[in-house]
């Protein structure tokens, strides 16, 4: 007997019909692709007991209990959100009596993305026609814009809470305020729910909470950007969001100026960074984070110039665009993670009022226009520099022309340190190299002294739009 005998219909497996024999028990996730990406698209009806072909390999009644039960219980372990299922029980006769058909409709979920973990891979899956596919990135930001927008920390999880599972947020709490921090107060904004049960953002403050959804990449760079094979002191750190904190500020910490200098009678302290304006920045990374977001995490790089810190996703509540936002001030985020954002308001580590660009600004009131901090919020992530106040030339752009070190340069002539200095920003044709040095352009400025410098790779050639240019190896050619 066929599919459509039973229900006096023809359907195929498209975008919202697929058949199943049976669910796989030792691997189930074939299906639970298919579950995840009927809820992450229109939706769609799973039939059981149907192979390829439309032919009824259907269950008898005890059985349909058991594949009913196995269902719930890996969608329970697996997706995430759970989406929303019922069932429905067509019954047949065959040569062995009485059998069902199980159809299961997938409701398209309202809290898109619906995530599928398993074997601790975190992957979004979309629904095409007749066939799974990853969703890309872009996807999985556009699900969840348009999505009821449930908060990714306010989601249940079935680990309860337990007390001695958070010293770290109990100890901090009592660091910060001189008081013992209670159940009660967690209760309140929504740590865990009714029965006890842990929200997302709750688990992220346990004490050995690990998760790459928690990743935090940091890294030293020895210029102004990433164009070198050099990486200085590399670092990750995927633990709680207490241990996070404590990571990013120990590492710009260690890779910054901290110091003092020595005054006739008294001292003068000396940093890089602001160390308010360092806190609040990592707070404001951490708290608007995009945790829907897989496979992303925040990046720290300390340049010769800056401190950047990079954010998943754009910031809420704010228009996406690639250019400089200087006045960070005017910036009032919408929280995107309300339960994470009010423990660290419980424990005096943010202001309800989200003054922290207000606190950035005023660190920085005193420095001058080439030292102040921006924000870009580009959508794939918000990124938020800080200008080293002890780099005098303040954060460099395209026409800056910095002062540079290299090691020693054989035949050297009086213009090479001008010409590195002037191709380090960007590359630049001869003509312009000859123009900045005062010089005509000649065979002898071509060969003798770029060749030269070309030759020992202290200076790259480049080709734009068919025409030569020279930019400085930034992996032999420094800032001061």
């Amino acid at each position: 007997m066929k599919l459509n005998e039973l229900i006096n219909a023809d359907i195929f497996e498209d975008r919202t019909h697929e058949f199943k024999s049976r669910l796989d028990e030792k691997e189930p996730i074939g299906w639970l692709k298919a579950v995840s990406a009927f809820a992450n698209t229109l939706g769609g009806e799973i039939y059981l007991g149907v192979d390829n072909d439309e032919n009824l390999n259907g269950f008898l009644k005890e059985e349909v209990d058991h594949e009913i039960q196995f269902f719930n219980t890996q969608l329970t372990q697996h997706l995430s959100p759970k989406p929303s299922c019922f069932y429905e029980y067509l019954p047949y006769t065959s040569e062995g009596g009485k059998r069902y058909i199980i159809k299961i409709v997938i409701s398209s979920s309202s809290n898109k993305p619906v995530y599928l973990t398993y074997k601790g891979t975190q992957s979004v899956f979309l629904r095409d026609q007749g066939y799974v596919r990853l969703a890309s990135r872009e996807e999985i930001g556009n699900m969840y814009r348009q999505s009821e927008n449930f908060p990714f920390d306010m989601q249940l999880t079935s680990i309860k809470y337990d007390r001695k599972n958070f010293t770290k947020l109990f100890a901090k709490y009592a660091e910060n305020t001189g008081k013992e921090l209670n159940e009660k107060a967690l209760s309140a904004i929504g740590f865990f729910n009714e029965e006890g049960f842990l929200r997302m953002g709750g688990l992220f403050f346990q004490d050995d909470f690990q998760s790459d959804a928690l990743l935090i990449k940091a890294c030293q760079w020895p210029s102004i950007d990433r164009a070198t094979n050099i990486f200085l002191h590399p670092e990750t750190c995927n633990k709680s969001l207490l241990d996070e904190v404590d990571f990013s500020l120990r590492f710009i910490q260690e890779h910054s100026i901290n110091g003092y200098q020595k005054l006739a009678s008294s001292r003068k302290n000396i940093f890089s960074y602001p160390a308010r304006s360092v806190f609040e920045a990592v707070i404001n990374a951490v708290v608007h984070r995009n945790y829907f977001l897989p496979g992303t995490f925040i990046q720290i790089d300390i340049f010769k110039d800056r401190l950047e810190i990079s954010s998943p996703g754009s910031l809420p509540n704010k228009a996406e665009s690639t250019e400089k936002i200087y006045d960070i001030s005017s910036i009032r985020p919408q929280s995107r993670n309300p339960l994470i954002s009010k423990t660290f308001e419980l424990l005096k580590m943010m202001e309800a009022l989200g003054t922290g660009f207000d606190k950035i600004t005023e660190d920085y009131s005193g420095y001058g226009e080439t030292h102040r901090p921006f924000i870009v919020n580009n959508g794939g992530s918000f990124i938020i520099t800080l200008p080293d106040v002890t780099f005098a030339d303040g954060v460099l752009s395209k026409e800056s022309v910095p002062q540079i070190t290299h090691s020693i340069i054989n035949e050297a002539t009086e213009y090479d340190d001008k010409i590195l200095s002037y191709c380090f920003m960007q590359p630049r044709e001869a003509s312009e190299i000859a123009k900045y040095l005062g010089l005509t352009l000649s065979t002898y400025l071509r060969n003798n002294i770029l060749g030269n410098l070309v030759k020992q790779d202290f200076l790259l050639i480049v080709k734009a739009k068919k025409r030569k240019q020279y930019k400085s190896n930034k992996d032999k050619v420094f800032i001061v």
